[in-house]
């Protein structure tokens, strides 16, 4: 028999909703800092999370990251195509 305390008990929380997420943060800048370190698969996700909540403050900021992220993919793209073209 295994005591509970020495069992590991592995627990998923679950996700926070965009309300929650956003009461973390005091003011949209810092929201916009923890958002800029959020994979593009994570930012489409709470964009569609916080439209949702109709938080549309979060939601400018975080379209506005998505943009800039798939702008910069597209400036790498272009910059391998004129390199391989050298």
């Amino acid at each position: 028999m295994v005591s509970l305390s020495t069992k590991k008990l592995i627990i998923k929380p679950a996700t926070p909703t965009a309300d929650a997420i956003a009461s973390l943060f005091p003011t949209m800048e810092d929201f916009k800092l923890w958002a800029e370190d959020l994979l593009i698969t994570d930012l489409e996700y709470w964009l569609k999370a916080f439209e949702e909540e109709e938080l549309y403050e979060h939601c400018c900021v975080i379209r506005d990251l998505i943009i800039d992220y798939k702008h910069s993919v597209q400036v790498i793209q272009w910059m391998r195509i004129n390199i391989n073209e050298k």
